[in-house]
């Protein structure tokens, strides 16, 4: 739990910090997820760095009572579409099996005038040699704002 605090505060920092414009852009998902042989629920809470770059924070909780948190940094493509695709890197630990590194790629579509479906796979590489590397696949949905 002692990282999770130290992980939220150096987000809302990250946030705090950021230009006026980008500070604008706050978006909180729920998620639900298949990684490392488990389903896992949380949330994540993506931050707007630059029009391009953005910072995402996000917490999970799996079936079989492990947890996981990530810190990502996410590119998104200047394509002025329904379809928003982007793709990201990040710092990832779980109480299952420790820290790993997450490559990311997905996708924002919107659904209507007033949600966001989001769609993409993980790739990640485990730091401890005891583990294999694994493949995950994140769902979320969003408001989108008015």
């Amino acid at each position: 739990m002692k990282s999770f605090n130290i992980i939220f505060l150096i987000l809302l920092i990250t946030f705090i910090l950021a230009p006026e414009a980008s500070a604008q852009d706050l978006s909180i998902n729920t998620r639900a997820s298949y990684w490392g042989g488990g389903y896992w629920a949380g949330i994540s809470a993506r931050v707007q760095l630059t029009e391009e770059v953005s910072g995402r924070f996000s917490v999970q909780t799996s079936t079989s009572r492990y947890y996981r948190g990530s810190l990502e940094v996410i590119y998104d493509f200047p394509v002025q579409n329904v379809f928003d695709p982007y793709v990201g890197m990040g710092l990832g630990y779980s109480t299952h099996r420790n820290f790993n590194l997450d490559i990311i790629a997905g996708g924002r579509v919107s659904v209507g005038k007033t949600l966001r479906a989001t769609g993409e796979v993980i790739y990640t590489i485990f730091f401890d040699p005891a583990y294999s590397n694994r493949v995950g696949l994140n769902l979320s949905m969003r408001a989108i704002k008015f």
